[in-house]
């Protein structure tokens, strides 16, 4: 769920839900009219200038971070206030002590279908339906802000207000608030990233957030309905990537972490111990003397006397003093580079590669017999992103992973797979109030596999060159074969044409047995007949086209995994290669790009 609008909160905030309890009502009023009168001062008439409405903007802009901290403090935290969760204490700080096991009654809620009187009691935000469009709202605020400074000074002040909400409804045992949870917790990770706050790191609550999203894992059926494990691992593992990006910093393809940290960096200013110059200069005056100041290096001429000495001193001391904030880029600290790799190891492999064989109902090892293809097919999507921040790292799971996407590539039944529609985000607008818009593609399982290969040859090219790319080729291979002998059958007469049609059934002949005095009867049966005919050729044709058309383009796909397998083997070797499987299939040619 992307952040409402204005006019879509207030909307939602006017509308009182059936049952509302008193004080909801009075919290929801409340939030309601603050939201309103927030943009008061924008909206004058319009004979004001441009000047005023620029200064009316930047009132409305300074007095955004009071409006989000009153409508956390007076509407969201006394929805939140009886709902104890066991990480935090009561300020929303890491629970240092040990936390007592929760209640059997509590975990029994998760079997009913609805929630109950004494539920609500104790979680009286699932009573307020204006909960979680409030929550998107007020971060998705934070980007109105165009100072950076002011954005991460409004996110950290109100960090701890944000996670209570956050991490109950991740331990919600509804479906829907789970999913919240994980969309929130990546929304508030992006906002931290954008304002470069090292918030997790300092609270020790990145490792909280990492916990309750990885006890979710396994929201997978039979126990969980397929499109509840859908929806919660469709936000979970974006979540779980936003979380680590924004406590790590950014990441490239090579699995190194850049971290920017802005520091205050004060320099000694007590007259009684001024900076002294290197005494290697004593031998050689000709050398500057580098002295321990924050803005820039010092030199100091050879010849200058005592009073040019305590005159550069005293200028120094000024500039210490104007200019006291340097950024820097520390080398990363060799612990957080493990729990990094400790975290998003933790993702691959108890999460997306468990989940895959959970998932799995074959003994051959295929993916394309899963219990739940589509689901499958979304946990192939979650690989590349993990690799790429893995870096050469990944190559450690290779092992259990190729053999598999081998396997699958080879089981001509993954061409049937049913596609899964993929929502894809596109570029936020320029301008302030630009919203982020998604659309959907249609994700095939045989796609997936391949982003996953290519994905796989980009970030473990020197394990892939000395060792498995004879095993992505053979699955490439068989996988081609398999749509040759789709198009073309085994007897090399095509089976699907270009357009969609048989070429058995493109004519049709009409017969007629006999015909009455009149010959009109025959001839309306015959032409009823002749258009139901038609009709069943064009869906068929239709359908043939469509699938030829997804054939093809998988075809492509596999060109483009092959020539990538060209690059980073050796020639000789790769000639070789491709001689000798040419040789045994000649339908290989348009595989490697050869003319017959």
């Amino acid at each position: 769920m992307s952040a409402p609008s204005k006019k879509e909160i207030l909307h939602i905030l006017s509308t009182p839900s059936p049952r509302e309890p008193p004080q909801t009502s009075i919290l929801r009023q409340h939030a309601y009219n603050l939201i309103s009168q927030s943009d008061d001062t924008t909206t004058t008439g319009t004979t004001s200038t441009t000047s005023n409405k620029n200064n009316s903007n930047n009132n409305n802009l300074n007095s955004l971070p009071n409006t989000i901290h009153e409508l956390l403090t007076t509407t969201l935290k006394p929805l939140f206030t009886p709902t104890k969760h066991p990480s935090l204490t009561s300020t929303g700080r890491k629970n240092l002590l040990s936390s007592p096991t929760p209640a059997l009654g509590s975990s029994l809620t998760r079997f009913h279908g609805f929630a109950n009187d004494d539920e609500l009691a104790i979680k009286p935000w699932k009573a307020a339906p204006f909960t979680v469009p409030l929550l998107h709202y007020i971060l998705g605020s934070y980007a109105s802000l165009p100072d950076h400074a002011q954005r991460k000074a409004a996110i950290e002040a109100h960090f701890f207000l944000l996670v209570p909400p956050l991490l109950n409804m991740i331990d919600d045992h509804d479906s829907r608030y789970k999913a919240a949870g994980c969309s929130l917790v990546r929304e508030l990770c992006e906002v931290l990233r954008s304002a470069a706050s090292d918030m997790l790191q300092r609270t020790g609550l990145g490792e909280v957030f990492a916990d309750a999203l990885r006890a979710n894992f396994l929201m997978l059926p039979p126990l969980t309905p397929e499109g509840e494990s859908l929806d919660v691992l469709g936000e979970l593992y974006p979540a779980f990537l936003a979380l680590v990006d924004a406590r790590f910093g950014k990441s490239d393809d090579d699995g190194k972490v850049e971290v920017e940290v802005e520091v205050d960096v004060i320099a000694p200013t007590s007259t009684k111990n001024p900076p002294t110059q290197v005494t290697s200069n004593t031998k050689n005056p000709t050398t500057p003397a580098i002295t321990n100041t924050t803005d820039a290096t010092t030199t100091k001429r050879p010849n200058a006397g005592v009073g040019s000495e305590t005159s550069d001193m005293g200028t120094r001391h000024q500039r210490q003093h104007q200019q006291t904030q340097t950024d820097i880029r520390p080398h990363p600290d060799p612990r957080d580079k493990q729990l990094r790799l400790s975290l998003l190891t933790t993702l691959y492999r108890h999460g997306i590669s468990a989940s895959l064989a959970h998932l799995a109902s074959s003994a051959s090892g295929s993916l394309s017999s899963s219990t739940s293809p589509m689901l499958t097919t979304y946990l192939l999507t979650q690989i590349p992103p993990v690799f790429n921040r893995l870096g050469i790292t990944s190559v450690k799971h290779f092992q259990t992973l190729l053999p598999t996407l081998r396997v699958s590539l080879m089981d001509p039944f993954i061409l049937v797979a049913p596609a899964m529609p993929m929502p894809i985000p596109q570029k936020r607008e320029r301008g302030m109030n630009g919203k982020p818009t998604t659309t959907t593609t249609p994700m095939t399982m045989v796609q997936a596999i391949l982003d996953v290969l290519q994905c796989v040859i980009r970030v473990g090219a020197p394990r892939v060159r000395d060792k498995w790319y004879p095993e992505i080729l053979r699955g490439v291979v068989g996988c081609w074969c398999n749509c040759v002998d789709e198009l073309h059958g085994d007897d090399g007469d095509s089976k699907i044409e270009d357009n969609g049609t048989d070429p058995a059934t493109s004519t049709v002949t009409l017969k007629t047995s006999g015909e009455d005095e009149n010959g009109t009867a025959t001839e309306r049966l015959a032409g009823e007949d002749e258009s139901v005919r038609s009709k069943n050729k064009t869906n068929i044709a239709t359908k043939d086209d469509i699938k030829a058309k997804e054939i093809r383009k998988v075809m492509v796909r596999l060109q483009d995994v092959v020539r990538s397998l060209g690059k980073i083997i050796p020639h000789e070797e790769w000639d070789d290669v491709l001689k000798r499987l040419i040789a045994e299939e000649k339908d290989l040619r348009g595989l490697f790009g050869i003319s017959p």
